[in-house]
């Protein structure tokens, strides 16, 4: 608490001044104490204001992580920001290096949720946060980069044909061709063999798109 002497600009209009730089962030009260000549007081006028002169901390990217694939073409972002005084931000999301939605609601150290309503186009994107606080000190997360691929692969059976007809001593060599369009690369390839009762078979790759299991 500190006090302030204020001066007179005409009859009835009192000024007073100090740098904000001399305050720390926070909430402030100010009370006026007027006296008259004849020893009255009044002091029961009073007001606030909040000194703000830290931005928010960096948002942090909670998902779609840096070189994630992901399938769904309207995706979920998820983030957090904390500030040290503003209970809701406003935060910018922004995808291929600009804004695609603006001034998003976010409680203060809260992990906010969005999800884009229109669909993007299937390859390479990147998204990132901006989020400002009630005065307008704002901060900006990383840049994540992201592929978008909700495209199936493709596959070719090559053996066995259909119908083929496997004795007792045979070996029952499985072979596929797998590719994918998108250029996403193949994670796995499983044969799922079924009789009644069904078993699986993890395929090993003889080239980029022959797989092979037995």
């Amino acid at each position: 608490t500190f006090n302030l002497t204020a001066s007179n600009t005409n009859a009835s209009l009192y000024n007073a001044s100090v740098s904000v730089a001399t305050m720390r962030d926070g909430n402030w009260t100010v009370t006026v104490y007027s006296n008259d000549t004849a020893g009255n007081e009044n002091n029961s006028v009073s007001t606030t204001f909040v000194v703000d002169t830290t931005a928010p901390t960096q948002p942090v990217l909670i998902n779609t992580t840096e070189a994630m694939n992901v399938s769904d073409t309207t995706p979920t972002f998820s983030w957090s920001v904390t500030d040290s005084l503003t209970t809701t931000l406003f935060c910018n999301l922004s995808i291929d290096s600009a804004v695609n939605v603006s001034a998003i609601n976010t409680q203060n150290n809260t992990v906010t949720n969005y999800t884009l309503t229109t669909a993007l186009a299937q390859g390479n994107h990147n998204w990132s946060i901006a989020c400002s606080d009630s005065v307008l000190l704002a901060s900006t997360s990383i840049l994540n980069n992201f592929t978008i691929d909700s495209v199936v692969p493709a596959v070719t059976f090559n053996t066995p044909t259909a119908r083929y007809n496997y004795t007792t001593s045979g070996t029952i060599v499985l072979n596929a061709t797998v590719s994918n369009v998108s250029g996403t690369a193949i994670h796995t390839v499983i044969f799922q063999v079924g009789n009644g009762t069904t078993f699986n078979l993890t395929a090993s790759n003889t080239n980029a798109s022959l797989y092979n299991a037995s």
